[in-house]
């Protein structure tokens, strides 16, 4: 009974945690709309716009998204089109003050219907226009309280945008998108090679390659590459005497296929003798006596 007890108040912590974490709501760019979870990720819906007048979010679009991580990733969705009729009836309301009022609005996502404010000589209209509810401007003026400043005053800006000043006095300043700018990755060929052991201190900056970092030093270059270079030679004299053995084995008694062998082997020798003493007469003669590779 008592662990059926604090099962229940498990699930009923896990879902109270669920229900108060916010939805991840980052600024939509000019133009889109961004999808996000709602009620504890339990529904995804449109969290932010920045749809421009005439146009709206695709509630159906998030909607469908029943992925709580793919919910969230929706951002910078193109809106679309607003059908409404963009208009609304203006009539005169009786009822206590006479005043100019609206009805069957039919206003489109960034307009406001356009009765409020109308004379009463002038209200009576069927289908009238309805008007932008946001200019997406600002107006610029000194805040002579505030050190002089130049900050925006009057702005209209639009879901998404930012009233910003640059210059004083100024009317009609359109506002900037608050939306974060689309970072372009540009790539850098320079990298930082191993350091090589024994050689501490040495300059590692190199250059990407198919190979891995290869340093640009000259020094750091050789002993990078020499050990490498050591043993892809090493390996192939290996296996050529390796091969020129079995050329001897298969031979069948074959004069002309031992004597193949023979010289393949012997080949094979003598250039890992070459690999050997030329690493020997490196490391004497230009690090040693010439101080080639040191610093």
């Amino acid at each position: 009974m008592k662990s059926f007890f604090y099962t229940l108040i498990l699930i009923f912590l896990s879902v109270f945690a669920l229900a108060s974490k916010t939805p991840k709501a980052y600024a939509a760019a000019p133009g889109t709309f961004n999808c996000g979870t709602l009620g504890g990720y339990l529904t995804c819906g449109v969290v932010n716009h920045a749809c421009s007048p005439g146009t709206k979010p695709d509630e159906a679009y998030c909607n469908n998204i029943s992925n709580a991580s793919e919910c969230d990733i929706a951002q910078n969705i193109p809106c679309i089109p607003d059908t409404g009729s963009n208009t609304a009836d203006c009539f005169l309301s009786t009822g206590g003050t006479v005043s100019c009022q609206a009805k069957n609005v039919a206003c489109q996502q960034g307009y406001k219907e356009p009765c409020s404010g109308r004379s009463t000589s002038n209200c009576t209209q069927t289908n009238a226009p309805c008007e932008l509810s946001q200019s997406n401007t600002t107006d610029c003026a000194y805040n002579i309280i505030g050190n002089n400043t130049c900050e925006p005053v009057n702005s209209n800006c639009r879901p998404g945008y930012n009233a910003v000043c640059t210059s004083c006095p100024a009317k009609g300043i359109s506002c900037v998108s608050n939306a974060p700018a689309p970072t372009i990755s540009v790539y850098d060929p320079t990298c930082v090679a191993a350091e090589i052991p024994g050689y501490p201190g040495r300059d590692r900056t190199g250059i990407k390659t198919g190979l891995g970092c290869l340093p640009t030093d000259p020094q750091t270059f050789v002993n990078t590459v020499l050990p490498w270079a050591v043993g892809i030679g090493s390996g192939i004299a290996f296996f050529l005497g390796l091969y020129g053995a079995l050329m001897i084995v298969i031979s069948a008694g074959d004069p002309e296929k031992m004597q193949a062998g023979r010289e393949l082997i012997t080949s094979a020798v003598v250039g890992l003798l070459l690999i050997i003493f030329a690493v020997f007469l490196l490391d004497l003669i230009g690090v040693n006596i010439l101080k080639l590779f040191t610093y």
